[in-house]
């Protein structure tokens, strides 16, 4: 299919070329290299990441060509859809806020996941998490780095590891059993 899309003439290069392309690739990526699984295999990262951005920029260019915004505007439309649904994290005027009633680490975990695989700096995280105390916040992000659930540092800020997404992922299921 994606080899008759190639040939015509009257889409635009980018969907006709590169997107049928990356969907192949992602289709290929699907069925070789054991991302549709049916037992608890965990996907390779990297290809999930390689699945992930090839989908949003296939988003991205379909929206581009759909409504003749800048790609980059595109990208950053694309970019707000993929904010974690649901009522854990809000984001209001670029903050995103946790409305879980869980620990301050399991907080962190949650936040930084719906970040994931950025950094966060750790003046965000303090804004974020203002109703709590600075101190303790920082002493959290000291232990989870410890813990190797988080990399970086108070000045480049932190963002989850594998582990620590694993770690935010259990956090989230765990509420919403109980709620």
């Amino acid at each position: 299919m994606s080899k008759k899309i190639e040939s015509e003439a009257v889409l635009p290069e980018g969907l006709r070329i590169c997107a049928a392309r990356l969907a192949r690739t992602i289709y290929t990526l699907r069925n070789k290299r054991n991302i549709a699984h049916k037992n608890p295999v965990d996907p390779n990262t990297f290809d999930l990441a390689l699945a992930h951005a090839s989908a949003a920029w296939i988003m991205a260019e379909l929206l581009r060509n759909a409504t003749g915004v800048p790609m980059q505007e595109a990208g950053v439309l694309i970019a707000r859809l993929q904010v974690p649904v649901g009522t854990l994290v809000e984001e209001i005027d670029g903050l995103r806020l946790v409305h879980a009633d869980t620990s301050i680490r399991g907080e962190i975990l949650i936040l930084l996941h719906s970040h994931y695989p950025e950094r966060v700096a750790v003046a965000d995280i303090l804004k974020t998490m203002s109703a709590r105390n600075d101190g303790s916040v920082k002493n959290r992000l000291s232990e989870l780095r410890t813990e190797k659930l988080l990399h970086g540092d108070g000045k480049t800020g932190y963002r989850l590891t594998q582990v620590g997404h694993a770690a935010a992922v259990t956090e989230i299921a765990n509420l919403m059993k109980a709620a």
